[in-house]
């Protein structure tokens, strides 16, 4: 039983951590002019990098942030924070006004 608890503490732990970071990488990126490098993000928001790069990767999934780019050499994957949904589109979002350059950020 003892095991049980330690471990359903460690999970709620875990996806308090998840939930913290996705709310700090969002609020980063909302704070920035354009879309912005993975690398940056990990500079910006103190996290584990793992539990960062799942947070960027939820983000994504949930559509909350829109990831640009391929993620190869000369086109590395890009994040930008997205508005709410647009409830006349029934779950489409708009971009906020940023540019997504192609710049080193």
């Amino acid at each position: 039983m003892q095991h049980e608890i330690a471990t359903l503490r460690d999970q709620l732990a875990e996806v308090q951590s998840l939930r913290h970071a996705e709310a700090a990488v969002r609020d980063y990126l909302a704070s920035q002019p354009e879309a912005i490098k993975e690398d940056r993000i990990h500079a910006a928001v103190a996290a584990r990098r793992a539990t960062l790069q799942r947070a960027l990767r939820q983000a994504v999934e949930d559509g909350k942030v829109k990831r640009i780019g391929r993620g190869i050499k000369g086109n590395p994957y890009r994040y930008v924070v997205l508005e709410n949904p647009n409830p006349k589109n029934e779950g489409s979002v708009e971009p906020q006004s940023v540019n997504p350059g192609t710049g080193p950020c």
